[in-house]
């Protein structure tokens, strides 16, 4: 039998000290994405997502994955992050999809600018206005979970169906954490160089257990005792716990030459 998924949720991450620190705060922090979503109808649009993102490809392709989001993984029990409200993405072909949750959206922002009418009384304005609330909030955290079946990545073009992408994304509003809806927007905040997770990103971070933790993933043979000693430095565990979590290190070196 082919297996097309894993069973754990890996995050891919540039930076040793990215996932060193993940592993010693037991912790993984959103921050905003853009998600391209141009259509033929709603050209140029560009939203930045709080969000923190898995995959589950095999690990035998984590060599090639590696290539473009980070050559350090660390893999979590699937079910951790399905308690956690992670969710697969909808990878799309049809553009209607698209349109259909762009337009309510679109609608949402108008209603929103017209909410002070003098035409209603003003209570009959807000229960008209939660329910538009509501829904196109609703609609908006779906779009959320919608990703391009091709895209682009730093200029080059890819198969975004490939990544087999989950998402935990933080809803539009949710303690007053607001989505980017301009690309021009996302583009000034992100700058040349993106900014770390605010104060209140790291609030609604996902919290792990050392159990939870399947993988760990390295370049190579040669980072590995390094990493060990660094984290026998830096992490508040008991010696069986070391011990166990050291086990689940592999390294990009091992998975090309054995997977």
């Amino acid at each position: 039998m082919v297996f097309y998924r894993t069973e754990s949720l890996f995050h891919y991450t540039y930076e040793k000290g990215d996932l060193m620190n993940i592993l010693k705060e037991g912790c993984l922090y959103p921050n905003y994405c853009g998600e391209e979503l141009s259509t033929v109808r709603y050209a140029d649009v560009k939203i930045g997502i709080p969000m923190i993102c898995f995959c589950d490809i095999p690990i035998s392709l984590a060599s090639s994955h590696s290539d473009r989001y980070g050559k350090y993984a660390i893999g979590l029990k699937k079910e951790w992050g399905i308690e956690n409200g992670c969710n697969p993405v909808l990878y799309v072909t049809n553009e209607k999809v698209i349109d259909a949750m762009i337009f309510f959206v679109e609608m949402w922002k108008e209603y929103r600018k017209t909410f002070n009418s003098k035409d209603l009384p003003l209570g009959k304005q807000i229960s008209q206005f939660n329910k538009i609330l509501d829904s196109n909030t609703a609609k908006a955290y779906e779009l959320g979970f919608v990703k391009k079946y091709d895209g682009f990545h730093k200029g080059e073009s890819q198969c975004n169906y490939d990544e087999n992408e989950w998402r935990y994304i933080i809803e539009d509003g949710m303690h007053d954490i607001m989505w980017m809806w301009e690309k021009g927007e996302y583009d000034l905040w992100k700058g040349a160089e993106k900014p770390a997770p605010t104060e209140e990103m790291k609030n609604l971070g996902l919290k792990f257990k050392l159990e939870d933790v399947n993988h760990i993933i390295l370049p190579k043979k040669k980072d590995v005792p390094k990493f060990i000693k660094d984290l026998q430095k830096q992490m508040n565990a008991t010696e069986d716990e070391m011990s166990s979590l050291f086990s689940k290190i592999t390294t990009l070196e091992r998975i090309r030459k054995d997977f």
